[in-house]
């Protein structure tokens, strides 16, 4: 009898400590909200943040109304770029010549030199000189 009183003892023992207090789960932080839903009357997005590509080796900031692209040109680095298309270059653009754009006014220095490389002034534009040069 006193092993299968200690027997008793034991398997009580450990139902006891296999017990735990009545306690509420912890406290966690709510849902994170859904993103909010665009609706049609809702304004379009702004312009995506300026790049390195934006701002040329003088702080130049390239306006993309002008659609900049490239290094340089005639070669990287150099201060001019070729123009893509956009609403306000579309109208200047030529499939036998080369719109670029140097920064600053047409009297700059490279516009000037642009010129002297067969290049024409076609307008200026948000700091921009258009230059149409012929193809190579």
């Amino acid at each position: 009898m006193p092993r299968r009183l200690v027997v008793l003892t034991v398997l009580a023992a450990a139902a006891l400590a296999a017990c735990k207090p009545n306690t509420p789960p912890p406290v966690t932080d709510p849902p994170a909200s859904p993103p909010p839903v665009a609706t049609p009357g809702d304004p379009l997005p702004g312009p995506p943040d300026r790049t390195d590509r934006d701002v040329d080796g003088d702080g130049f900031v390239w306006p993309a109304s002008v659609g900049a692209f490239e290094g340089g040109y005639p070669m990287d680095r150099d201060p001019c770029r070729k123009l893509g298309e956009t609403p306000f270059t579309n109208p200047y653009l030529d499939h036998e010549r080369q719109l670029v754009g140097c920064p600053g006014p047409r009297a700059s220095p490279a516009a000037a030199a642009m010129v002297s490389f067969g290049g024409e002034i076609v307008g200026e534009h948000d700091g921009v000189t258009l230059i149409s040069m012929p193809t190579e």
